[in-house]
């Protein structure tokens, strides 16, 4: 059940998954998801906004708010670890998402089956912490 259940619930927990503390601000910016091929590069910045130097977690989520498929309202596909940012330095991610990850399992076909749409791609300190988001087609 997990984190699932408090989001399709809407309901608040105490400690989001990747819940943390620092001793430092950061901020995104400049994000950009575009389908290459049969893979979604996510590209985004993370820079220091704070006063000390720091390290960041970030992570991406997919999400396919109008799906046929009962799913979870977002699922993290990547994350990565800053190098020790300095106060104002940047920097730069770039993730590869498999579009085969966004698949289920189509009962009626007895194969796994991409759902074409638009996808939310996100961008986040923790579940509950999305600071960035775009939208992408997929056509499969």
């Amino acid at each position: 059940m997990g984190y699932r259940h408090f989001d399709k619930n809407d309901l608040n927990v105490s400690y989001p998954f990747s819940y943390g503390h620092s001793y430092t601000e950061f901020a995104y910016s400049d994000m950009l998801a575009v389908v290459e091929n049969d893979s979604i590069k996510v590209i985004h910045k993370v820079t220091n906004t704070g006063n000390r130097a720091g390290k960041y977690v970030t992570q991406i989520y997919v999400a396919k708010p109008d799906s046929a498929i009962d799913r979870p309202n977002q699922e993290l596909k990547a994350f990565a670890k800053t190098g020790l940012l300095d106060p104002g330095a940047s920097q730069e991610f770039t993730f590869n998402v498999s579009v085969s990850e966004l698949s289920y399992w189509d009962e009626k076909g007895s194969q796994w089956a991409v759902e074409p749409g638009d996808y939310i791609i996100s961008a986040g300190a923790s579940s509950r912490d999305i600071r960035s988001s775009v939208s992408v087609g997929i056509k499969k």
